[in-house]
């Protein structure tokens, strides 16, 4: 009796690639649908917490530093000098300088409120990375809300091979009456330096943006 044919063996290989490639894609998938169907309270304006802060904040009844005054610009100094300093000594020293006891901070990849955690989130982050380098290029003021426009190059083992990996964004921050940080909400390009360097994830983001 005649046994059935043996497959290829190039065919086999080639069906095992698509097949993990289809597990890895399937699961790249399911990551984004679990972030984007995170439990997590949100509305079209961000997440519930953030629009609590933003209200709680908000300058016209909190309160804002004199536009021009030494207080004022003291604290968009101190802000600028920590973001130029995100090193794990720079935050170990600064941080607590710089935002307030209840501050709360969204960086695009995690929110956190109060100091103690904002300074244990970018010390982990400072610790983990070769380098980060950030270059503050300006600053807006509008009725007590700063605009930081920066640029950032971040050398990390994990991302690009541990290539520069180099993004531009801006900082949206309010401040108390002692010019500390009570709002740190920033807005950058986290696609293209950082998810699009993660094994696979970062290969279906290049891949939809070859097909746009």
């Amino acid at each position: 009796m005649e046994g059935s044919p043996l497959p290829d063996a190039a065919a086999v290989k080639t069906s095992r690639k698509s097949a993990g490639l289809g597990s890895a894609l399937l699961a790249s998938f399911c990551w984004l649908s679990a972030v984007a169907c995170a439990p997590e309270s949100q509305t079209a304006g961000g997440s519930v917490m953030y629009q609590e802060v933003m209200a709680s904040t908000d300058p016209a009844r909190a309160g804002r530093l004199v536009p021009g005054s030494a207080e004022e610009k003291a604290a968009i100094a101190r802000f600028s000098d920590f973001l130029c300093s995100l090193t794990p000594a720079g935050v170990q020293d600064k941080t607590r300088q710089v935002y307030a006891e209840d501050a709360y901070l969204n960086d695009t990849l995690k929110e956190v409120r109060g100091v103690a955690a904002i300074e244990a989130y970018f010390l982990k982050t400072a610790q983990a990375a070769t380098r980060i380098t950030v270059e503050v290029l300006d600053v807006a003021e509008s009725g007590g809300n700063y605009y930081f426009r920066w640029t950032m190059e971040i050398v990390h083992p994990k991302l690009a091979d541990g290539r520069p990996s180099a993004s531009i964004g801006m900082s949206h921050v309010r401040f108390d009456a002692q010019g500390k940080v009570v709002l740190h909400q920033d807005y950058w390009d986290s696609g293209s330096a950082f998810y699009a360097h993660l094994p696979v994830l970062g290969w279906l983001i290049n891949w939809v943006k070859g097909r746009l």
